[in-house]
């Protein structure tokens, strides 16, 4: 066998030797990502995470509460539970945690956290953990106390659970949400922000100014809503109703029905395209042309500078009034 032969027959067992100790890479992080191991103790029925090496699931309870005074924006950012705010107290905020959590050894209890950096009180639940892809999970819900009396700005971050919110009225709200839904009654805000990575916005007698709507896969349903929109829906179907109208709407959606219902003395000018859907409307002045799949809308309802435009690439439009 020459030089040549050898040194092949080496780069081969090499390769093959890097491929062996990739594929076992990958099969120890399969493993430990979503096997079921018994080395457990001091645990409790309940949730778990990805995996169970020495892990233990106990109870956690957390409390925080900060006076108000000065204060211009409460920032809320929660990594994981459920948020539910009430309307209790008078000049303070007060935030109760409580819930089970699934750890292994290698996480630290979460850490619940208030403070104020200037004009900003910021309330926090931080996930404390070392390594990677370890043992994880929590069923925990924080009751957020904030008074009415508060009128200035409310930013909350959800990363893995739900809100619940109503009977605030504020000068900004801005929610950001990635896997829960938001719920709200009776909320008025002269800017209100929306965003969420996957799950749904319901939202009764919401008050606005101006609003943006961001959806990724959820639905959208507003009822007895005021505001101008501008906003976009990837997958899901978005159902507006409207308590008055004098506003001007610019709304698109990819995937998922777009639909508005408007007082009958609503006036505005239209501009709809629905690329592969159909286009709906009450309204008679509205003339719609093209055929299914290539419809286009447009016409003027009374006289009015309001601008409605609205477009969805794969689904239908309706604007209906009542």
């Amino acid at each position: 066998m020459n030089f040549n032969n050898k040194f092949n027959i080496k780069k081969v067992v090499l390769c093959l030797l890097g491929v062996m100790l990739v594929s076992y890479g990958i099969a120890a992080l399969i493993f430990f990502s979503f096997g079921n191991f018994s080395f457990v103790k001091n645990s409790k029925p309940g949730k778990h995470g990805l995996f169970q090496l020495a892990g233990s699931t106990y109870d956690y309870h957390a409390s925080k509460s900060m006076d108000l005074n000065g204060i211009d924006e409460i920032s809320i950012n929660f990594y994981s539970g459920d948020i539910k705010f009430n309307n209790d107290g008078t000049n303070s905020i007060k935030v109760k945690v409580d819930g089970d959590i699934t750890e292994s050894g290698a996480y630290r209890k979460p850490e619940l956290k208030c403070y104020k950096e200037g004009k900003t009180l910021y309330v926090e639940l931080n996930k404390n953990h070392m390594g990677f892809f370890l043992n994880y999970s929590s069923d925990i819900t924080a009751n957020i106390s904030i008074p009415t009396s508060y009128k200035n700005s409310l930013k909350v971050v959800s990363s893995a659970g739900d809100v619940n919110i109503s009977g605030y009225e504020l000068k900004n709200l801005d929610c950001k949400l990635s896997a829960g839904k938001l719920q709200m009654e009776n909320m008025s805000a002269d800017t209100f922000i929306y965003k969420n990575s996957a799950g749904d916005l319901k939202a009764d007698n919401l008050k606005t100014r101006s609003s943006n709507f961001r959806a990724s896969a959820g639905k959208i349903e507003v009822t007895k809503f005021t505001g101008d929109i501008e906003g976009s829906n990837s997958a899901g179907n978005t159902d507006i109703q409207y308590d008055k109208f004098n506003n001007n709407i610019d709304f698109s959606a990819s995937a998922g029905q777009i639909k508005l219902a408007l007082p009958k003395d609503s006036q505005f000018k239209l501009d709809a395209e629905a690329s592969a859907g159909s286009i709906k409307s009450d309204f008679s002045s509205i003339n719609i042309n093209g055929e299914f799949g290539e419809k286009t809308a447009k016409g003027e309802v009374g006289k009015s500078n309001n601008v409605i435009q609205l477009k969805n690439s794969a689904g239908s439009i309706e604007i209906n009034n009542y």
